[in-house]
C-alpha cells in the first residue's frame, strides 16, 4: 500500500478492545485513505475499480469475523448489527460493480459515503458492543 496522506487518522477511539477487530478498523481506514490518495491524484471510478474490487473483498472477510465473534459472545444485538453488514456488502458489491461502469457512481461520492459510513459504523454499531462486553 503506498504512502497515505492519513485524510482519516487511526485514533484510540476507534478500538473495540478486540485488537483482531481493530487491526481490521485500521486497515479499512487505510484503504479509504488509499481512496482519498487516488481522488486526490484524480482518479476516476474506472480506475479506482482495483480498489473498490479490494474493499469489497475485505470487507466481506471482516464481517464474516466480527460477525462470528458477536455470535460466539452472545451479543444480543447481533441481529441489527448483522442487517447493518448485510446493507454495506450490497452496498461494497455496488460500487465494485460501479467502478467497471463510471457511469454510474463517480468516484467523490463513494469516498464520501464510506467515509461516513465506517467512521459512523465503527463510533457507534460497533462501541455498542464494545461497551456491552466491557459492563459484562
Amino acid at each position: 500500500m503506498k504512502k497515505s496522506t492519513c485524510f482519516i487518522q487511526w485514533q484510540d477511539a476507534y478500538s473495540v478492545g478486540n485488537a483482531v477487530i481493530d487491526r481490521q478498523h485500521r486497515f479499512v481506514i487505510n484503504l479509504i485513505n488509499e481512496l482519498y490518495d487516488g481522488l486526490r491524484d484524480g482518479k476516476d471510478s474506472l480506475e479506482i475499480s482495483p480498489f473498490l474490487e479490494k474493499l469489497d473483498k475485505y470487507v466481506r472477510a471482516h464481517f464474516a469475523y466480527e460477525e462470528k465473534y458477536l455470535e460466539d459472545n452472545e451479543y444480543p444485538n447481533k441481529d441489527q448489527h448483522f442487517e447493518l453488514h448485510k446493507e454495506m456488502k450490497i452496498k461494497a458489491l455496488e460500487f465494485s460493480w460501479s467502478g467497471r461502469h463510471p457511469e454510474m457512481e463517480p468516484a467523490a461520492e463513494i469516498f464520501d459515503f464510506l467515509k461516513r459510513w465506517w467512521l459512523n459504523h465503527i463510533l457507534k454499531e460497533d462501541m455498542a458492543y464494545a461497551r456491552y462486553f466491557r459492563g459484562k
